[in-house]
C-alpha cells in the first residue's frame, strides 16, 4: 500500500491509493502505525486486559452513549467458605462471589506535525519528511511516549498525590525529612521485600494485604510470576555502592552500569523481586495533569522537595539541597488504564487557503490511574480489596 501523499485531479485529498472519507481503512492504517510503536514502550510488557498483569488495560471504543466516557474495570474475587461436614444439606449454603470495580472517566487528546512545503524539502535534501508514512511513524512514536509518560507519572504520584503506602530508609516518615544518608542499600531492599510479602510495617499507610505477583509471559514465551521493582540509574547507582550489596554481590550493578548505561529492563533481582531499571524523563512539563508535557523521553522524575517541584516543570532545581527519588513496587492489577482512537478523523491532513501549509494529525483517549476498588457485595473480613492503592508502593529515598 503506498503512503505518499497525493492531489488527485478533483483536488481531494488521498492517503495512498484511498481517500480521508474512507474511515474504516484509515484507522486500520493508523491503528498499524500506533501498534507498532506502541510494542517498544516501557510498559508495554506490563499490560493485560485483566488483573493477571501489572497494568489493566482496555482498548475499547467509546460508545455516543457512554455518559461522560465513564470506563468500568471488573475485578472477580475469590470465595471465602467453610465446608459443610458429612451429610448437611447442600441446598441454600452457597456463598456469594465476591466482584469489585474500579472506573475512572477517560481524556480525549490529538497532536499534529506540520509537514513542510516541497521547496522546503529541496533545501533540506529530504523528501521522506513529507511522505505521509513518515508522519505517521512520527506521531505513533509520540503517542507512545506520551502514554508511557502518563503511566510513569501515575505510578510516582506525579498527577495524583494520594499514595495509600510509602516506604522509606532508616523509619523516616516524610520525605522533607530524609537525611543525605537515606539512600537505597541492601537493608532497604529486605524492608521493601518485607512490605511487599506481608503488607506490614510500611512507613506510611497502615496494614495491607501482601502484593500479589502479576503475571510475566515476556520471557520465551513463558509465565513468571514476578513482582518488580521499578527504579532509575540513581537508585542503581546507589545500590551498587552499599558495603551489604557489595558484600553479597560484587559489583554486578557497578559493571552493568558501567557497560550499558541506557540500559532499561530487569537489570538483576533479589529475592523474589527484580528491579526493573527504567530511563530517566526528559521534557517540558506544563501541569500535573495526566499527558500535559512535551515528552522527549519518557521515564521517571526525580522530586525537588525544596521547591515542590518534579523533574520537567519550571523552577525545578537540579542542585536541590533535598532531592528525592521515587521508586515504585508494582504487582498483580497496579494501576487501570484506557486509550482508543477518537471514532471520528483519527487521521488527517489539513492543507491551509492561506499558507499552503500541511499538517497531520489524529485524536485518541487515554487516561491512567492507580487501582483502587470498591467491593459491589463485601469485603473479605482478613484480606481486604477496597481502599488503598492494590498493586503499587512507593519507595521514597535520598538523592
Amino acid at each position: 500500500m503506498s503512503t505518499t501523499y497525493k492531489d488527485n485531479a478533483m483536488g481531494e485529498n488521498r492517503l495512498g491509493n484511498f481517500p480521508f472519507s474512507d474511515e474504516l481503512r484509515r484507522k486500520q492504517w493508523v491503528k498499524e502505525g500506533l501498534v507498532k510503536a506502541g510494542k517498544t514502550g516501557f510498559f508495554a510488557k506490563f499490560k493485560s486486559r485483566s488483573i493477571t498483569g501489572a497494568i489493566y488495560s482496555l482498548n475499547k471504543e467509546l460508545q455516543v452513549d457512554n455518559k461522560g466516557n465513564e470506563i468500568i474495570f471488573d475485578f472477580d474475587g475469590f470465595i471465602s467458605q467453610r465446608p459443610q461436614r458429612g451429610n448437611a444439606q447442600v441446598s441454600g449454603t452457597g456463598t456469594n462471589q465476591k466482584k469489585f470495580s474500579a472506573s475512572m472517566n477517560t481524556q480525549e487528546f490529538h497532536n499534529t506535525v506540520l509537514a513542510p512545503q516541497h521547496w522546503d524539502l529541496a533545501e533540506i535534501g529530504s523528501i521522506q519528511l513529507r511522505k505521509t508514512a513518515h508522519l505517521r511513524g512520527l506521531l505513533s512514536n509520540l503517542h507512545s511516549r506520551l502514554v508511557d509518560q502518563g503511566i510513569f507519572d501515575t505510578i510516582q504520584g506525579v498527577n495524583d498525590n494520594d499514595v495509600s503506602h510509602k516506604i522509606m530508609p532508616n523509619g523516616k516518615t516524610d520525605v522533607h525529612n530524609l537525611a543525605s544518608t537515606d539512600k537505597p542499600s541492601l537493608d532497604l531492599l529486605e524492608h521493601i521485600i518485607y512490605v511487599a510479602e506481608t503488607g506490614e510495617h510500611a512507613n506510611v499507610g497502615g496494614k495491607r494485604p501482601a502484593m500479589k505477583a502479576w503475571t510475566d509471559s515476556s520471557v520465551n514465551g513463558e509465565e513468571n510470576q514476578v513482582i518488580d521493582l521499578v527504579c532509575d540509574f540513581y537508585f542503581l547507582d546507589a545500590l551498587s555502592r552499599d558495603e551489604g550489596w557489595r558484600a553479597l554481590y560484587g559489583s554486578i550493578l557497578a559493571t552493568t552500569l558501567a557497560n550499558n548505561p541506557m540500559l532499561s529492563g530487569v537489570i538483576t533481582s533479589h529475592k523474589n523481586i527484580r528491579l526493573h531499571r527504567a530511563p530517566r524523563f526528559e521534557g517540558s512539563t506544563y501541569s500535573r495533569l495526566i499527558i500535559d508535557s512535551a515528552v522527549e523521553t519518557a521515564g521517571m522524575r526525580r522530586y525537588d522537595a525544596v521547591n515542590d517541584k518534579w523533574t520537567g516543570e519550571e523552577g525545578f532545581d537540579p542542585d536541590s539541597a533535598k532531592m528525592v527519588g521515587v521508586a515504585v513496587i508494582m504487582g498483580a492489577g497496579a494501576i487501570i488504564t484506557h486509550g482508543a482512537l477518537r471514532p471520528y478523523e483519527e487521521f488527517t491532513i489539513e492543507k491551509s487557503n492561506h499558507s499552503g501549509n500541511k499538517e497531520a494529525g489524529f485524536h485518541y483517549y487515554f487516561n491512567a490511574k492507580r487501582t483502587q476498588l470498591f467491593a459491589h457485595n463485601g469485603d473479605y473480613a482478613m484480606r481486604n480489596m477496597t481502599g488503598y492503592d492494590l498493586g503499587l508502593i512507593n519507595v521514597y529515598y535520598s538523592l
